[in-house]
């Protein structure tokens, strides 16, 4: 099972893409995609919906994790957020691949989404069974998935 998990944000949208094969997870891929400030919205979400789709083709995963809509304040935030989100579920729809949402506190350290445990959490259940949290090539120092949402 491959899985493809995604943190939407406007300009900095987490990827993770996990192999979780013979029950042990492996991370295949993991990285932003940043869109600088002076971008459009409406360039950004193409270029989410772009990437993604180029990683899609590129790592064929079996499904898509993401996390799901969560409270904000502010409702300008809620809208970015939901339109990225929408950039993200788009990308993964049209290339066919299931999507499961998961709600903020469910994959959550310390207030944070965790795109990559995610991925990894998702793989193991649909398999059936419980997820190794530790991943056979781990990201590098000082490189994270983690980011506050506020």
């Amino acid at each position: 099972m491959r899985v493809l998990a995604i943190d939407a944000s406007l300009r900095n949208t987490g990827v993770a893409i996990v192999d979780a094969n013979n029950g042990r997870p492996r991370s295949l891929y993991f990285g932003t995609i940043h869109n600088a400030s002076s971008l459009r919205s409406s360039s950004c979400l193409v270029a989410i919906r772009d990437r993604l789709a180029e990683l899609i083709r590129e790592h064929e995963p079996d499904c898509c994790a993401l996390e799901s809509v969560i409270y904000v304040q502010s409702y300008k935030t809620a809208i970015v957020l939901g339109a990225a989100r929408g950039a993200a579920i788009l990308a993964a729809a049209e290339n066919g691949l299931p999507i499961f949402e998961y709600t903020p506190n469910r994959r959550c350290a310390r207030g944070r989404f965790d795109a990559l445990a995610l991925a990894r959490s998702s793989a193991a259940g649909s398999s059936g069974r419980r997820a190794n949290m530790n991943v056979a090539d781990p990201a590098k120092p000082g490189c994270s998935f983690n980011r506050n949402h506020g």
